[in-house]
């Protein structure tokens, strides 16, 4: 049922871990589903220069430590200053911006360490023979 950490008073309870680990996959699932989704909305932004797209592409990587960074295309868009549709005409000025196309996968060692930290609990008592067994209610 439990296990001991022979150098530190370190308990792993198993049913806990377990439900634990369910629960964390269901919101791992429920993350990475609104971080591709916060993707595409920095896709549909535009930037004034390349520092400014790879600064919030790094800024998004550092909020988010679960994604990392597999690949990122910066491409300039041009469009016309005074909004009007179409193709411009000879010589009309252009607003240059840029979008980034960011690709991201899992982070799996910062996911696995995640993991690792499930079922775990510390019993801190001055009795080193104490069996924590019956001090804790069993999980369903």
């Amino acid at each position: 049922m439990m296990e001991k950490c022979p150098i530190l008073n370190i308990y792993f309870m198993r049913l806990w871990r377990e439900c634990k680990l369910m629960t964390f996959e269901k919101r791992l699932k429920k993350a990475l589903k609104k971080y591709r989704i916060e993707i595409k909305e920095l896709k549909k932004e535009e930037f004034a220069c390349e520092e400014d797209a790879e600064k919030a592409v790094q800024r998004w990587i550092k909020k988010h430590p679960r994604c990392l960074l597999e690949s990122l295309d910066i491409s300039t868009v041009s469009c016309r200053v005074n909004g009007k549709r179409g193709r411009p005409k000879k010589g009309e000025e252009l607003k240059t911006s840029y979008v980034v196309n960011p690709k991201i996968i899992p982070n799996e060692t910062f996911i696995q360490k995640e993991k690792e930290k499930l079922g775990k609990f510390i019993l801190a008592t001055n009795n080193l023979s104490l069996d924590p067994e019956p001090h804790f209610p069993q999980v369903k």
